[in-house]
């Protein structure tokens, strides 16, 4: 309730499912989940929300956003978890919590994890003593086309392939986190 009225931003992607629930019913002002996804397409992943989860936060004006990272998109990088799978995250939290409650975020530098000196050694590795098997990390952790400085045009091509009107897209690219910040924070 505090944070509430300091504008204080409530994030819930790092939360599990007890938190999640409780900070969503007790927050005055929309919760934000800033890198996750949706538990009903990667089952059993401890960063995922439910759709009850994804309704609530929704209801109560949030923003569940995207995360790129592929291993925490599908369990299987490459032919099973790829792009496509990317935007079926967006496409299940649209029909969940509603167009104006999604959008899209990376969890890594622009450039890329490639670009930026990712490698089995410094990156993969560590993750494997720091983080419990249930998050399944895996190497390489992204989906190609999301690893670049263009992501988001790959992301914005394949919702205009799936029907998304130009002010939709725009919701998810942007404008629904800009909302939320002007909801949210307080000068």
């Amino acid at each position: 309730k505090r944070m509430n009225e300091l504008g204080i931003i409530i994030d819930l992607s790092h939360c599990g499912p007890q938190p999640t629930n409780d900070r969503i019913k007790v927050s005055k002002s929309g919760a934000s989940i800033n890198h996750s996804m949706c538990e009903a397409l990667h089952k059993n992943h401890p960063r995922a929300k439910t759709d009850e989860q994804i309704r609530a936060m929704a209801d109560n004006g949030g923003v569940i956003v995207i995360i790129c990272l592929g291993y925490l998109i599908g369990p299987n990088l490459g032919s099973e978890t790829t792009l496509a799978t990317y935007v079926d995250h967006i496409d299940h939290a649209v029909n969940v919590g509603g167009i104006d409650h999604v959008g899209v975020a990376a969890d890594f530098a622009i450039q890329g994890l490639e670009a930026t000196g990712a490698t089995r050694k410094n990156w993969y590795e560590p993750r494997l003593t720091r983080f419990k098997p249930s998050y399944k990390v895996q190497w390489p952790p992204w989906i190609p086309e999301l690893d670049t400085t263009d992501r988001y045009r790959h992301v914005a091509r394949l919702l205009d392939k799936r029907g998304y009107s130009t002010g939709d897209i725009e919701k998810i690219l942007g404008i629904n986190w800009l909302r939320y910040f002007r909801e949210t924070l307080k000068p």
